[in-house]
């Protein structure tokens, strides 16, 4: 319809009409340009906080692993110390102690990593 009433302001030569035909197809153009950038903007930000949301869960329980390994790994060295104190003849424990000590001090803790993100 547009481009029939331009053809027809060409043939009759109405110049004013023919820049304001254009005018209108410009701005028309414009704005569906610029609604589709929004749409895809706004895409893109839920995008974005549904990432940031699972990265921040990622995290506390990255976080939460390394407090138990650093608190789990305080309690090997701590039982090291003791099983080395009583073999260099600076305390006693009995055997049975000694014992467990020497086991808990050779423990190790494998932790799976969880990073979905």
């Amino acid at each position: 319809m547009i481009l029939r009433r331009i053809i027809e302001h060409v043939n009759a030569q109405h110049w004013t009409a023919i820049v304001i035909d254009f005018v209108i197809v410009v701005v028309g153009v414009f704005i569906g340009i610029q609604v589709s950038n929004w749409n895809e903007d706004r895409a893109t930000d839920r995008e974005a906080a549904v990432f940031a949301e699972r990265l921040k869960a990622d995290l506390r329980v990255e976080a939460w692993t390394y407090e138990l390994n650093v608190s789990y790994y305080g309690q090997v060295l701590a039982n090291a110390r003791r099983v080395d104190n009583v073999l260099s003849g600076r305390s006693e424990l009995p055997d049975e102690a000694l014992l467990v000590a020497a086991y808990r001090a050779t423990q190790y803790n494998s932790t799976n990593r969880r990073r979905t993100t």
